[in-house]
């Protein structure tokens, strides 16, 4: 991960490379992959947590979160600030997931700060 090259970096007494901010871009050759599975439920999110495209498949079981609008497009903040998201996960895995994604959301809002879309989401919640 950048954190790990990161950190390395450090050991060996080296800055570690300035990152560029997060990105809403998917690729053409992703967008190609996603065309072939059109089949599996797939998505492309960003490192905010951001869903960016969807497979169909990915859309019936999951929402079409890239019809929604706003931070609600973020997964970390629906999983928040509308609990219902959370049912497409199993209840016991609920409390892992949580932790996860607030140690993405950390991930992003220290890498990025509080100008970011991390930054929106953080103040939100």
């Amino acid at each position: 991960s950048d954190d790990e090259r990161g950190h390395l970096f450090r050991l060996a007494g080296h800055p570690a490379p300035e990152r560029t901010g997060g990105s809403s871009h998917v690729a053409p050759a992703m967008l190609r992959i996603l065309d072939r599975l059109r089949d599996t439920p797939a998505q492309v999110v960003s490192e905010f947590g951001e869903t960016l495209v969807q497979t169909a498949p990915a859309k019936a079981l999951l929402g079409d979160a890239t019809a929604l609008t706003g931070l609600a497009r973020v997964t970390v903040y629906r999983w928040f600030a509308q609990p219902a998201s959370r049912d497409v996960y199993a209840r016991d895995d609920h409390d892992e997931r949580a932790r996860a994604f607030v140690a993405e959301l950390r991930s992003a809002y220290v890498r990025y700060g509080d100008d970011s879309l991390a930054g929106r989401v953080v103040r939100a919640l």
